[in-house]
């Protein structure tokens, strides 16, 4: 299993989701608190 670090995963592109923070390669939205 691979280390990878959280924020390396996480993701902000304006194509994908209306521009929310995602997870990489998913469609998973991640609330910011």
């Amino acid at each position: 299993m691979e280390k990878v670090k959280p924020l390396e995963c996480i993701i902000i592109n304006p194509k994908v989701m209306v521009g929310k923070p995602v997870i990489r390669g998913t469609r998973l939205t991640v609330l910011l608190c």
